[in-house]
């Protein structure tokens, strides 16, 4: 199982990873970012030296055969293969220690997300203090008038980065994709009781039809402030999935109303985030669909 995207920026803010990166920057002049959503698929993740992808560096963290992340270092083409394979092994010496502390805590979270299933309040069983209580949410957190949105685009890693900035506009306590937890959840009440969290569905034909159902059911009582917001990508139009009968009317009809078109916003990502958040409002989920 991967580290996914929970407390990824609590892993940046860690001294050592700070030094790590002022070191880099300093000494290479790259630039440094971690992150779960690399397709790795074609990465060979036990080799040491990393990848060149285009002017980056990918250099997939892994500890006692775990796959955990994958750190980006851009501006590294310039850089001699040598410069290369010293670099991958400081960034693993840094950040392998740190990503399996927090798979050890991921591993230890899904197991507890299970065994409460009796528990009403998942905040209080958790014991995080620097959360607040439910009514701390209520006044911090954005409220959505919708407790699902579709973000449609042809791009999966659109879909990824505007994912990560709706988690962290929303200031919940953690972002688990769908993939990591879906046979755990066996019905609605498994998806209320995981909290004020965000769940990331990463391509809807993901969704079978019991899941669709469970979806429609949840989202038609949902209280945005102290239970799961859960965001569905699709690289297929709504519309198209409507014709190809992958979707259920009632989950459909949903979506259509909480829905951002992600390519038809700026491609400038900095803009594109100043849209999403006018789209996100703090107190309603505006319908975005451009003429």
């Amino acid at each position: 199982m991967q580290v996914g995207l929970v407390m990824m920026t609590g892993i940046m803010q860690k001294n050592s990873v700070q030094k790590l990166k002022g070191l880099l920057n300093d000494r290479y002049g790259l630039g440094l970012q971690i992150t779960s959503m690399v397709n790795v698929a074609n990465m060979d993740v036990g080799h040491l030296g990393g990848e060149l992808r285009g002017s980056s560096l990918s250099v997939p963290i892994c500890a006692r055969g775990k796959y955990l992340a994958t750190a980006i270092l851009s501006r590294a083409d310039s850089l001699s293969k040598g410069d290369l394979s010293a670099v991958s092994e400081m960034v693993r010496l840094v950040l392998e220690p740190a990503l399996f502390s927090l798979y050890l805590e991921r591993q230890e979270l899904n197991v507890r997300i299970q065994d409460l299933k009796k528990f009403e309040d998942l905040e209080n069983v958790y014991s995080l203090p620097s959360l607040g209580s439910n009514s701390g949410w209520s006044n911090e957190q954005p409220e959505f008038s919708s407790s699902l949105i579709l973000l449609e685009s042809f791009n999966p890693h659109t879909i990824s980065r505007v994912a990560i900035h709706i988690h962290e506009t929303g200031k919940r306590w953690a972002l688990i994709r769908y993939s990591e937890i879906r046979h755990s959840l066996n019905s609605v009440q498994d998806i209320r009781e995981m909290g004020p969290m965000t769940l990331l569905v990463e391509d809807l034909l993901q969704l079978s039809p019991e899941a669709q159902l469970q979806l429609v059911e949840f989202a038609q009582t949902a209280d945005p402030k102290t239970e799961p917001l859960i965001l569905i990508g699709s690289t297929s139009s709504l519309d198209d999935l409507n014709q190809r009968e992958v979707l259920s009317a009632d989950l459909a009809r949903i979506l259509l109303y909480s829905r951002l078109e992600l390519d038809r916003m700026p491609k400038e990502f900095s803009k594109l985030q100043e849209t999403i958040e006018i789209a996100l409002d703090k107190h309603a989920l505006i319908r975005h669909t451009l003429s």
